[in-house]
C-alpha cells in the first residue's frame, strides 16, 4: 500500500478512536488536524483538546493553553493559558517549555524573569527544538538571563541552522553579518540569506534585497535589491513594505517618486503591527502626504505605536497633545510623555524638554545640560541651538570655541546651516594666514552654496567677483577664484540666483534686474516682478516698487508688447482690440498703472522713466505728452546719463510712435543691447528687421547701418561703428545726426534675404532666452526664406536643363 494511502487510513483510524473511543492520543492528533484544515478552533476541536488534556495528554495541554493565550475558540485567559502550559511542561512537551519561556520573557501573566525564561528555553533547546536554540542564542548574545557569551550564541545559531535551514540560515546570517561570536563576514551572511530565501523564508528574501541594495557581500545591484524587497513585501514582510515606502517617497532609480504608493506601503506595514511604519503613516496623515490630511487618524497612529513603547512615537504623541493635533490640548500629558521618552533615551525628547525649561528661564542649567546630551548623541536641532547659544546668548558671554564644537557636531551630521556657521566662526582675521584652514573654510562655503545656502552663495558670488578683496596675497587665492573673468561671472550669477531664492535683498535686486533685462539670465518678467515687489517691501524702496508696477503692466500687455515694431497691417486691428480689452478689464494692468502714476507724481525716478512707455503701450502711438508733468518726465529721460533704461524706453517709444523710422529705432536698441546689456529687446529687434522686409522700398533707404549683420546678427560691431552709434543715441531728441547717412555710405544695402535671416536669428534668440513663448514669428521668417530660395533655385535649374 502507498504511503499516502496508509496516512489516509491512519487518519481514519485516529478519527474513529477519537470520536468513538475518546482515546487521548487520537483526540490530540485529530483535533490538531481539524484546526489545521479549518484554520480556527471550533467547538468540536476545543472539546477534543479539553478531553485529551484533562486525560493528561501533554500535546493537548499545550494546545489548550495556546487557545487560552490567543483567544482562539475561547475567551482569552492568560492565567488558564499558564496553567495548561505548566501541565504540558510537566508532561515533557517542548512546545510548552518554549511557551513558558515566552511568558517569563515578556511578563505575560507572570512577572518578567529572564533567568526562568532561559531555564525553559534551555530545556527545549536540549531536546533539539530549533526555535528554542535560536532563543538561547539570542539570550547569550545579549546577556539576558545568562552571562553574555557571543561564541556560545553563535554555536546555538549554527545548530538551529542545521535543524531548520529556512529561519536558521536567516538568524545565522544576521549573526555573522553583525559579527556576533566571529568577525563580520558579509559574503557568508549573503550566502546564508540566499539559503533562507531558497527555503521560502521571506525574511531571508528581505535581507537578500537589502544586501544587494547596499552592496554588502555582493556587487551592488539596486534593480535586484528592489525586486527582492518587492517579493518580500508581497510575502507579508512589514520591514520590506517599510523600505519600499521610502523608495517611493524619495524617488529612486527603481521607483519614481509617488506619495500615494509610499503611503500605501507605510499603511500596509503599519496594519501588520510594525511600529516605525505606524509613525510614518501618522506623519503622512498629519501632513497630507499621499493621502488626504487627517490629523485625528495621525493621532491614532501615534497612539498605537506609542503603546508598543517606541520612543519616537511617544514624542510624536506628546507633540500632538501640546499642539492639539487630532486631540484636545493637554499640556500636562505632553510633558509626561516627553519625560517618558527622555527616560528611554530619545534625543528629541531631551531637546523638547529643554525647550520647555528655557521658556521659563533662557539660561536654565538643566535645560542646557539636556541639550548637550542630545547634541552629543548627534541630534542636529540641539547642536544648532547650542551653537547659536554660545555664539551670543550664553549668560557668561560669547564662547566661540564651544559654539564651533556644537556646530561641528551638526555639520558632521550633514546639516548645511551648521557647516556655514562653522565656517563663519573660523573665518576670522587671526585665521587669515592659515592656508589649510582657509582652504577648508572656502571649501565649506562652496559646499553650502552648492547645497542652496543663500548667505554662502552670496559670499561665493562676491569672492568670485573680487577675489583680491578676500585673499590679499595673490598666491593664496584658491584655484576656483582664478578662472577667466567671464567664467567667474557666470558662476557668480548662478550663486546670486541661489542667494536671491533665500531672500538676500542685494541678490534679489541683481537677479530681478538680470531677469528683466536678460543680462546673464533668461528674461523672466514674472520672476522680476515678484523679486522687485519683495525688495520694495523689505527695503521700503519706492524705486523697486515702480519697477514692480511696470512689470505688472508688461505682463498684462504681453501680447501687445511682443508685437512692438512689427509692420503688419493685418494684425493692427487685433492689437488694438487686445489693448482696449486690457485697459478696460485687466486688474493687474490697472494696479500697475495706478501705482506708476502715483509714484511719478511723487517724483520717483524709475516711475518717471517707465510711465511714458507704459502709457504708450496702453494707448498706442496716438498718446500725446502735452502736460507740464509729461514734459517734465520726457526731459528727465533725455537728461539721463547713458543707461539702458534711457535707451530701452526711447527705443520702444520710437518704435511705437514713429513706425516709419525703423532704422533709427534699430540704432537705439542695438546700442542699448550691445553696449548696455539690455538683452530683452531681441523680439522687438526681430520685429523691426522683419518690418523692413515688408515696408515700401522708400522706407528702407537708410538701412546701410544694418550691414553689421551681414555675417549674422550677433557678430560684434566695430569700435568706430559703436562710437558713432553712441553719438547718434545721445542726440536722438535733437535730430542732428539721424538724417546724415554718410557714416554708412561705404556699405551696400542689405538684401531682403539678409534681413529675413537677421530677423529669424533674433526671433530664435528671443525664444531661447525667454522673451517669447512661441515660434510663430520664427516660422514665418523661415517660410519666406524658403520661398525666396526657390525664386533663385528654380530659374537656375531651368537654365542648366536648357544647356544640357
Amino acid at each position: 500500500m502507498e504511503e499516502k494511502e496508509r496516512n489516509f487510513y491512519d487518519k481514519i483510524k485516529d478519527a474513529v478512536s477519537a470520536y468513538l473511543l475518546h482515546d487521548p492520543n487520537a483526540q490530540a492528533v485529530t483535533a490538531f488536524e481539524r484546526e489545521r484544515k479549518k484554520k480556527t478552533v471550533d467547538d468540536k476541536t476545543l472539546e477534543m483538546f479539553r478531553e485529551s488534556a484533562e486525560a493528561g495528554h501533554p500535546f493537548s495541554c499545550f494546545n489548550l493553553g495556546r487557545c487560552y493565550e490567543t483567544g482562539n475558540g475561547v475567551e482569552q485567559d492568560l492565567e488558564k493559558a499558564y496553567e495548561w502550559y505548566r501541565k504540558a511542561a510537566v508532561g515533557g512537551d517542548a512546545n510548552a517549555w518554549l511557551a513558558l519561556a515566552k511568558m517569563f520573557d515578556k511578563g505575560l501573566y507572570v512577572n518578567r524573569d529572564p533567568k526562568e525564561a532561559a531555564m525553559w528555553l534551555s530545556r527545549a533547546a536540549d531536546k533539539g527544538h530549533p526555535i528554542a536554540k535560536i532563543g538561547m542564542g539570542q539570550k547569550y548574545s545579549r546577556g539576558d538571563g545568562v552571562d553574555r557569551d557571543p561564541a556560545k550564541a553563535l554555536e546555538y545559531f549554527k545548530e538551529a541552522q542545521k535543524l531548520e535551514p529556512g529561519i536558521g540560515s536567516y538568524i545565522l546570517g544576521e549573526a555573522i553579518g553583525d559579527g556576533i561570536g566571529c568577525e563580520k563576514n558579509y559574503e557568508e551572511a549573503f550566502r546564508l540569506f540566499q539559503i533562507a530565501h531558497d527555503n521560502k523564508f521571506p525574511l531571508g528574501t528581505y535581507n537578500l534585497g537589502m544586501m544587494y541594495e547596499m552592496g554588502l557581500g555582493v556587487e551592488k545591484d539596486e534593480k535586484k535589491g528592489f525586486e527582492y524587497l518587492t517579493q518580500a513585501a508581497d510575502e507579508g514582510i512589514s520591514e520590506a513594505m517599510y523600505r519600499l515606502a521610502f523608495h517611493y517617497r524619495e524617488g529612486t532609480s527603481e521607483a519614481a517618486k509617488d506619495p500615494k504608493i509610499s503611503f500605501e506601503y507605510f499603511k500596509k506595514a503599519a496594519d501588520k503591527g510594525f511600529p516605525p511604519a505606524m509613525v510614518e503613516t501618522g506623519i503622512c496623515y498629519e501632513n497630507g502626504y499621499g493621502v488626504e490630511r487627517n490629523r485625528e487618524a495621525a493621532f491614532r497612529c501615534y497612539q498605537k505605536a506609542a503603546a508598543t513603547g517606541l520612543h519616537t512615537a511617544i514624542v510624536c504623541l506628546a507633540v500632538c497633545y501640546r499642539a492639539g493635533i487630532g486631540c484636545e490640548v493637554n499640556e500636562q500629558k505632553a510633558i509626561e510623555l516627553i519625560e517618558r521618552a527622555a527616560r528611554l533615551g530619545n534625543s528629541r525628547a531631551y531637546h523638547l524638554l529643554a525647550q520647555y525649561l528655557l521658556e521659563e528661564n533662557p539660561y536654565d542649567e538643566r535645560a542646557i545640560n539636556l541639550e548637550m546630551i542630545a547634541a552629543e548623541s548627534g541630534f542636529i536641532r540641539s547642536a544648532l541651538f547650542l551653537g547659536g547659544f554660545f555664539v551670543q546668548n550664553s549668560d557668561a558671554g560669547p564662547d566661540k570655541e564651544k559654539a564651533a564644537h556644537y556646530f561641528r557636531i551638526a555639520a558632521q551630521e550633514g546639516d548645511n546651516e551648521a557647516k556655514f556657521e562653522l565656517a563663519e566662526i573660523l573665518n576670522t582675521e587671526e585665521n587669515k594666514d592659515k592656508k589649510d584652514l582657509q582652504k577648508e573654510i572656502w571649501d565649506t562655503y562652496q559646499e553650502c552654496a552648492d547645497r542652496g545656502h543663500p548667505l554662502a552663495a552670496y559670499k561665493m558670488a562676491q569672492a568670485l567677483r573680487e577675489p583680491e578683496k578676500y585673499f590679499p596675497e595673490e598666491e593664496d587665492i584658491p584655484e576656483r577664484f582664478t578662472d577667466e573673468p567671464e567664467d567667474r561671472e557666470t558662476q557668480a550669477i548662478r550663486y546670486m540666483s541661489v542667494a536671491a531664492s533665500g531672500g538676500i535683498p542685494a541678490a534679489c535686486q541683481e537677479v530681478a534686474d538680470r531677469s528683466f533685462w536678460g543680462d546673464g539670465l533668461r528674461v523672466n518678467l514674472q520672476s522680476a516682478c515678484g523679486l522687485y515687489h519683495y525688495i520694495a517691501d523689505e527695503l521700503s524702496n519706492q524705486r523697486f516698487l515702480a519697477r514692480y508696477a511696470f512689470c505688472r503692466v508688461l505682463i498684462s500687455m504681453e501680447f501687445v508688447y511682443g508685437k512692438v515694431g512689427e509692420y503688419d497691417p493685418a494684425i493692427e486691428g487685433v492689437i488694438e482690440n487686445e489693448r482696449f480689452r486690457i485697459v478696460k478689464e485687466d486688474a493687474n494692468w490697472k494696479e500697475g498703472m495706478d501705482l506708476l502714476e502715483k509714484l511719478a507724481k511723487e517724483k520717483v525716478p524709475d516711475a518717471m522713466i517707465f510711465l511714458p512707455l507704459a502709457r504708450t503701450l496702453s494707448t498706442g502711438g496716438r498718446v500725446v505728452f502735452s502736460s507740464a508733468a509729461d514734459r517734465e518726465m520726457q526731459d528727465f529721460i533725455d537728461d539721463l546719463p547713458e543707461t539702458r533704461e534711457k535707451y530701452y524706453v526711447q527705443g520702444l517709444l520710437q518704435a511705437i510712435r514713429k513706425p516709419e523710422e525703423i532704422a533709427d529705432t534699430i540704432r537705439i536698441l542695438r546700442y542699448a543691447r550691445s553696449e548696455l546689456s539690455a538683452c530683452n529687446v531681441d523680439q522687438i529687434l526681430g520685429n523691426l528687421y522683419y518690418s523692413l522686409t515688408r515696408a515700401p522700398a522708400k522706407k528702407r533707404r537708410d538701412t546701410k547701418i544694418l550691414q553689421d549683420f551681414s555675417e549674422g546678427w550677433a557678430s560684434p560691431l566695430k569700435t568706430d561703428s559703436l562710437e558713432k552709434m553712441r553719438d547718434m543715441a545721445r542726440n536722438i531728441r535733437s535730430g542732428s545726426v539721424w538724417s546724415d547717412g554718410s557714416y554708412w555710405n561705404e556699405k551696400k544695402r542689405p538684401t531682403r534675404m539678409e534681413l529675413l535671416n537677421t530677423a529669424s536669428a533674433l526671433y530664435m534668440e528671443a525664444y531661447e532666452t525667454g522673451q517669447s513663448r512661441d515660434l510663430r514669428s520664427y516660422a514665418r521668417c523661415g517660410e519666406e526664406i524658403s520661398d525666396l530660395k526657390m525664386i533663385y533655385v528654380i530659374p537656375g535649374i531651368v537654365a542648366i536643363a536648357a544647356l544640357a
